[in-house]
């Protein structure tokens, strides 16, 4: 194995992808997907590579507040993933690339959501984001970490927390 060839280790691949060939035809038509990919033999791999960059890109702003499953069926994230797959392939070769003007509000556009300015439209939050209330008492019988959380009056319990073992029954 040459260092010229492409490694072919398990869990490389982008297992979800935000957009697809067809999505980018439209953006950029068929002539053009050939004149950005005539350099190559496997203008498919090409096109893939760039759709996993698009990808791991809007995940990196996304995916701690929504799910993958989520973000595929978004019509929102789908044309954004789009217009970045094909600025990434009109990048390739040194060029500067079309559609920046695009892409730069895409990236604030992700920002804005990643801050929680602004929310992607009919997107639910992760379930992991579930509101919680706590109801936290002061337990005079420990030395240190003396905050303890009274499960009995608490909405969550994610057992990261001291909890509070008062009497048996308290809760009558």
């Amino acid at each position: 194995m040459s260092i010229f060839d492409e490694p072919n280790i398990p869990g490389l691949r982008v297992q979800h992808l935000y957009t697809s060939v067809p999505e980018m035809h439209r953006v950029i038509s068929s002539v053009g997907r050939v004149l950005w990919t005539d350099d190559e033999d496997d203008d498919e791999q090409v096109l893939l590579e760039v759709i996993e960059d698009a990808t791991t890109t809007m995940d990196s702003y996304l995916y701690r507040l929504h799910d993958a499953e989520d973000l595929k069926k978004s019509v929102w994230v789908r044309r954004r993933a789009t217009v970045m797959a094909c600025h990434y392939l009109t990048q390739r070769r040194g060029d500067p690339g079309l559609f920046s003007d695009r892409m730069f509000s895409i990236q604030e556009e992700l920002q804005a959501v990643l801050e929680g300015l602004i929310q992607i439209p009919d997107m639910p939050f992760t379930a992991g984001m579930m509101a919680v209330m706590q109801n936290v008492t002061v337990d005079q019988r420990y030395l240190s970490q003396k905050n303890r959380v009274k499960p009995t009056l608490s909405t969550d319990t994610g057992g990261r927390e001291p909890l509070f073992r008062g009497l048996p029954y308290e809760w009558l």
